[in-house]
């Protein structure tokens, strides 16, 4: 699997996922705002031209949330998620989805305005 990743983003999470799994990947890496990135290659695996991107095999996978789902439901064997009948498994996907929509937008944009 390739990983499209450039450092001091979100595709750093992709890398320690692919890490604490045991799984292994190939890096693509870019600097933030490379014009690479917004190069027709690349805007057909994202339409945005940001990181991180997934390519496993056929499929293309953006957006870090989407990846880790992706990368569990079909590596994860069992590792880091509730499985569907746990009880703590709608508890779960409700604190993910939360802390993606809700929390990193101003955590970003704090991290960015800092650094």
């Amino acid at each position: 699997m390739k990983i499209h990743h450039a450092p001091n983003s979100r595709s750093v999470r992709i890398i320690w996922l692919f890490e604490e799994l045991g799984l292994p990947y190939e890096l693509e890496i870019y600097q933030l705002g490379d014009r690479e990135m917004r190069g027709p290659d690349h805007l057909k695996r994202h339409p945005l031209g940001r990181v991180p991107v997934l390519e496993d095999g056929n499929e293309t996978i953006f957006e870090s949330g989407a990846i880790v789902q992706y990368v569990l439901a079909k590596y994860g064997d069992g590792a880091l998620v509730p499985k569907p009948d746990d009880p703590e498994f709608g508890t779960y996907l409700q604190w993910f989805h939360y802390a993606e929509g809700m929390l990193m937008p101003p955590i970003n944009t704090i991290v960015v305005e800092t650094v």
